[in-house]
């Protein structure tokens, strides 16, 4: 018992279920031995009999939870870690690892897509839907502007919501020669995301859109044309603009 009642004996998940069946069959059976010593007041030893069964439907039920609702929670370290890692972007509507912007280049080429770990320049993170009809095109012209696609992501494209969206943290440069890139490429809309993966980088292909609660900016917006030509353009001014013209109108 001394070693189930001392938490820093368990290092496992692993040793929580077992710890919990054990605390079962010891219950259950400090139940029923009360109850076969009982001889003069017959309800009490009825009452801990049923006490006895309802003991293990209770605690498998709490082990089923455990199981399920709390699976991500029994991994070892190891895995439970890189669990936390993981968010779920409503930009890619799959889950993302928070890491941080990488900065070492990589020139290998990966289906005659120029992929970078990162830009040299800075740390914004170039991220691309896969689905998106001109994405060598795309990736051609940002190449152009040495700014390098960083990763790719798999979803549903729709050529009616060619969307970008970008998080806190990404160089407003590099921001602004992605937009111009993707406007002569048909772009229509964009959006700043909150979501804590979008931190650093930028969506191309977003599915941003589709958040109710998100303002959307038509990329024909005629302040936006001219807050790209300003020289003295920093990240606050472009999403001072998202608020103030952007709609929650999913219909660009």
């Amino acid at each position: 018992m001394e070693k189930i009642s001392d938490a820093t004996k368990f290092t496992k998940p692993i040793q929580i279920l077992a710890a919990w069946l054990i605390t079962m069959f010891l219950m259950s059976t400090s139940f029923l031995t009360a109850a076969a010593n009982i001889s003069n007041t017959n309800w009490l030893a009825v009452l801990l009999v049923i006490a006895s069964i309802l003991c293990v439907p209770i605690f498998l039920f709490g082990l089923f939870k455990l199981q399920t609702k709390y699976r991500a929670e029994m991994q070892d370290d190891e895995y439970y870690s890189a669990h936390l890692k993981m968010k779920f972007s409503y930009d890619t509507e799959q889950k993302e690892e928070i890491i941080e912007p990488i900065t070492e280049t990589n020139n290998s080429n990966n289906d005659d897509l120029a992929i970078n770990s990162a830009t040299a320049s800075d740390q914004t993170i170039i991220t691309i839907n896969s689905s998106i009809k001109n994405l060598k095109e795309i990736s051609e012209k940002l190449a152009k502007e040495s700014i390098y696609i960083s990763d790719k992501f798999d979803s549903k494209f729709d050529d009616d919501h060619y969307h970008l969206s970008f998080g806190d943290g990404v160089n407003i440069e590099t921001l602004r020669k992605v937009i111009s890139v993707c406007k002569e490429n048909g772009l229509s809309s964009l959006s700043f995301s909150k979501n804590t993966a979008a931190i650093s980088k930028i969506y191309i292909g977003s599915m941003g859109y589709k958040r109710a609660d998100r303002l959307i900016l038509r990329a024909d917006n005629t302040t936006l044309n001219d807050l790209l030509a300003n020289k003295s353009l920093n990240l606050k001014m472009l999403k001072s603009v998202i608020v103030t013209h952007g709609e929650k109108n999913r219909t660009l």
